[in-house]
């Protein structure tokens, strides 16, 4: 009868820490130690730099949801088949952010706090 092949031993010699996963086999490096330190706000992005995107959450009424689907909808059929939610997103944003005028910045020191907290969750989450 064949002896059954124990893997164990072929894991521990990857030297995968719990936190990499399989993820760190393929890509070849560790991931990155989190430091206690909160990043700097950028105050004002370069010019020649385009704004980036980041992904964020919202809670937004049931109603609303679909009228934007159904919006995004339309256009795909009837202008550009390529118009995407983040699309009209965008658009509503630009038209809300000319309508309301000058917008101040929030406070350093609470975008400090905002960041702290953020770090908090991912920590919590990774755990």
């Amino acid at each position: 009868m064949a002896q059954r092949k124990s893997f164990k031993s072929a894991i521990d010699k990857t030297n995968l820490n719990e936190k990499g996963g399989l993820k760190s086999l393929v890509s070849g490096t560790a991931p990155a130690k989190e430091t206690s330190e909160v990043p700097l706000v950028k105050q004002e992005q370069q010019e020649n730099e385009p704004p980036k995107d980041v992904r964020q959450t919202f809670v937004v009424r049931e109603d609303y949801l679909e009228k934007l689907k159904d919006y995004v909808h339309m256009i795909r059929i009837t202008e550009d088949s390529y118009y995407t939610q983040k699309d009209a997103m965008h658009e509503a944003m630009d038209m809300l952010f000319e309508k309301a005028g000058e917008i101040k910045p929030r406070p350093d020191k609470l975008k400090e706090r905002e960041q702290e907290r953020a770090q908090r969750i991912r920590r919590g989450r990774a755990n």
